[in-house]
Parts: C-alpha cells; structure tokens; sequence
C-alpha cells in the first residue's frame, strides 16, 4: 500500500502536470491549431483569387522555403528548450540569430542555384529580383521560428500564441500581392512573419533578453552535440513532408499537389495534440521533473482528445474540403489516412521527448533515418500504383515500422 508521503508526493506531481504541463500543453495546441485554422482560411481565400496550378507551385515554394529554414536551423530549437532555463538567456538568443541569418544566406542561396533541377516549376527562383527576395524571405521565417521557441522555452506560451494570432494576418495579406503570381502566396506570409516577429522583440525588451552582435562560443561548444543531432534529427523528421509536395507537383502535377497540400494540411491538425503534449513535457523535463509520470499522464490525455477529434473529422471532412473547392473533396481519402496518422504519432513523439530529455539524440537520428527512408519511398512507390492516395499509404507503412521500432526499445532497455 502507497503510504501517506508518498500519496502527497503523487498528489503534489499530480496537481503539478494538471497546471503547469496541461497550461502549457493547451497554449502550444491552440497556437497549433490558431496555425493550422488560419491556413485553412488563407487557402480558401487563396483559392479565390490564385488558379489551382498557382497554388500547386505556391505549395512547393512554402515546401522550399521550409527546406531552407529546416538546413539552416542547426538544431538550436531544441537545444534553446534544453539549455535556456539555466543558460545566459540574452547569449544564447544572439548566438542562434547570427548563427542562422548566415547559414540562411549560404543554404538559400544553394536552393536557389538547383531550383531548375528541383522542379521547372520553380526556375523562376533563378531571377535575380526574386532570388533576393527568397533570401530574405528565408531569414525572416528562420528568425521568426527561433524567437518562437524562446518564448516556448521561457514558458512564456500565452505570448506565442499571440505570435501566432499575429502571423494569422497573411490571410488578409494574400490578395494584395496576386500580381505577383504563386511567389505572392510567400510574400503573404512573409509580411505577417514580419509584424510578429517585431511584436516578440517588443516582449524581449521588456523581459530583459537582450540581442547582441557575438557569439557565446560556450554555449557553441557546450551545445554542439547535442545540437547537432538535433540538427540530424530534426531534418530526417520534417524532410519527407516537405519533400512530399515537391515529389507529387512532379509525379502527378501542380493541380494534385495543390490537393494534396490541402488534406495533409487538414489532415495533421490532429498532429497538434499529441506536438503540443510532448513539447510541454520536454518544457517541464529541462526542468527537471519526473518523466515517468509526464510520458503516461501525455499519453492518456493525447488517445482521449484523438478519439473525439478523428470521429469529428470523419463526419465532416467533405463539407470541410468542400468549403475551399470541390475539387478538393476528391483527396477526402488522402485527408482521412493522414489524421489517423496522428495516433501512432503520439507513441513517437512521447518516445522523442524522453529521448531528447536523456540527452540520447543520436538514437532518434538513427530511428528518424530510418523513418524518413521508409516516408519516401513507401509513398513514392505507392503512389505509382495508388495515384495521391499512395502517399497516405506511405506514410501508414513507414509510422507502423517506426512503432514497432520504438516498442523493441523500449522493451529491450526495460520501461514497462
């Protein structure tokens, strides 16, 4: 029988993750689905005014874009949560900014240069006008996610969530820059990054986080492991979805990529739960708290929220597409496969949080290698066979292989 000290303990744990972590947790998820919603609403207005082969090439440009903001990253997202809450906050910041507007410069100005080999569709990125453009477009994104997750890492989540309300505003942004064609869906989105990203400089002042021109070198070096594997890890995670929309624009064409870009967007809303659930836990974990409890107490609240959230899609998931195009309703499937993804997800990334708090991030970029490996080439064999539903299909088969990677783990170093 549990004793009176250590119910109190339980009680006091208990109570713990039902503020703190559950807060957290709930901020991060509304900031997710704030995102995700206000993209809903943007590729309706989009669609309005922007043809459906615009749009297939707007949706490879986010993809690029993403490339170069994925690259250029370094891994300091998860080593600012890491390291933030007992490092020089005002040091750590200014060591990443530079450190990634110089990476952003070399690694866009790569894209730029192959961008006729990656697609004829994006050759466009070659002209010297829209070059610059992309660069500084890919700074700012790169800038506006760092100073994001040092508001995640500051537990300061009410005011990423207003970052996020902020950046919403490419919704009203997107019509006036149609003349530019489908390099006027990033221009959008760049101009809400831009307002954001001044309002959080605003909230750095006021809580003493200063930016300044050098680089922490300890911090460089006491981070550089740990960071790099995140590096490696981060870019064998997020690689395939944005790769994805660049291999069916190819394969398949820009209108099929404009509606695959659609059900996936839908489709991982539902990703948001368990993200947000295992970013609060990696929050509370740099903290110090027990990880144990955290990972079962995540897990728990992830498959109840799913449940609810998936029966809702699959009863109104057509009118949902229908309300941007109709043509659209035709990836219904594709949108179906994607959400139900977000089940086996929540096993991976409760695995990754634990992995990340150990500080055993190498194991996640052997299993991510793995993962990223299988993404591709599952849904680009089955989409041969399948047409856009063999990407969903893919990506059922490669989550399915990393589960059962994960449970051999965790069966092997004795959790359960």
């Amino acid at each position: 029988m549990m004793d009176i000290e250590s119910f109190l303990k339980y009680v006091k744990i208990k109570n713990y993750f039902e503020t703190i972590l559950v807060k957290n947790s709930f901020y991060l998820a509304l900031s997710r689905l704030l995102v995700n919603a206000s993209g809903f609403i943007f590729w309706i207005v989009a669609a309005k005014y922007y043809s459906l082969d615009e749009l297939g090439i707007g949706t490879a440009l986010i993809s690029y874009l993403g490339l170069v903001s994925l690259f250029s990253g370094f891994g300091f997202s998860a080593s600012i949560i890491r390291f933030f809450p007992s490092g020089d906050k005002t040091k750590i910041l200014s060591s990443c900014i530079i450190t990634i507007i110089i990476s952003s410069v070399f690694v866009g100005s790569f894209f730029i240069f192959i961008a006729d080999d990656v697609s004829k569709s994006l050759s466009f990125l070659q002209n010297y006008i829209y070059a610059i453009a992309f660069i500084l477009i890919s700074i700012l994104n790169s800038i506006s996610q760092i100073v994001g997750i040092v508001l995640i890492a500051n537990r300061m989540t009410g005011s990423f969530f207003v970052q996020n309300l902020i950046s919403a505003l490419r919704i009203f942004f997107v019509i006036p820059f149609v003349s530019f064609g489908p390099f006027g869906i990033i221009c959008a989105i760049c101009l809400s990054l831009l307002i954001s990203t001044l309002y959080v400089r605003i909230l750095f002042k006021k809580n003493n986080i200063e930016l300044k021109l050098e680089l922490d070198m300890d911090f460089i070096w006491k981070s550089f492991d740990f960071s790099f594997w995140s590096y490696i890890t981060n870019i064998l995670s997020i690689l395939p979805a944005l790769i994805l929309p660049i291999m069916i624009l190819n394969l398949l064409g820009e209108s099929e990529a404009a509606k695959y870009y659609i059900a996936y967007s839908i489709g991982t809303i539902f990703m948001i739960i368990p993200q947000s659930l295992s970013t609060s836990l990696f929050i509370e974990g740099s903290h110090g708290i027990n990880m144990r409890i955290g990972a079962i107490y995540s897990a728990i609240i992830s498959a109840i929220l799913l449940f609810c959230s998936l029966l809702f899609i699959m009863l109104f998931g057509k009118q949902i597409l229908g309300l941007i195009n109709s043509k659209y309703i035709d990836a219904f499937w594709l949108m179906i496969i994607i959400s139900f993804l977000s089940l086996p997800a929540t096993i991976y990334y409760i695995f990754e949080t634990i992995q990340r708090v150990s500080m055993r991030v190498r194991n996640l970029a052997i299993l991510n290698a793995l993962g990223c490996v299988f993404q591709l080439l599952f849904s680009y064999l089955f989409i041969q066979y399948y047409g856009l539903n063999g990407a969903g299909y893919g990506l059922v088969f490669a989550y399915g292989i990393l589960d059962l990677a994960i449970i051999c783990i965790i069966k092997i170093e004795g959790w359960v």
